[in-house]
């Protein structure tokens, strides 16, 4: 679980950023009014991305130790 911070949604800077991501990578995405857009363009670089509630990925995202059950759940919000 590595947490890579919070990216400007400006479509050539996401995808800029989408092309350091591995194919084998999940993402969480915090539902804002441009989510869906977002996960459109970081799709393609990724396994999965998700669209998740953002109090709960933030709880989660600020967590001072991580563990694969906070992974799994970031994948199934």
């Amino acid at each position: 679980l590595r947490r890579l911070g919070r990216v400007d949604m400006r479509r050539d800077l996401l995808a800029a950023f989408a092309t350091k991501l591995s194919p084998n990578d999940v993402g969480v995405i915090e539902a804002t009014g441009n989510a869906t857009s977002a996960a459109a363009v970081v799709a393609p670089h990724v396994k999965k991305v998700g669209i998740g509630n953002p109090k709960q990925v933030r709880i989660i995202a600020y967590a001072k130790i991580k563990t694969t059950i906070e992974a799994d759940v970031l994948a199934q919000l």
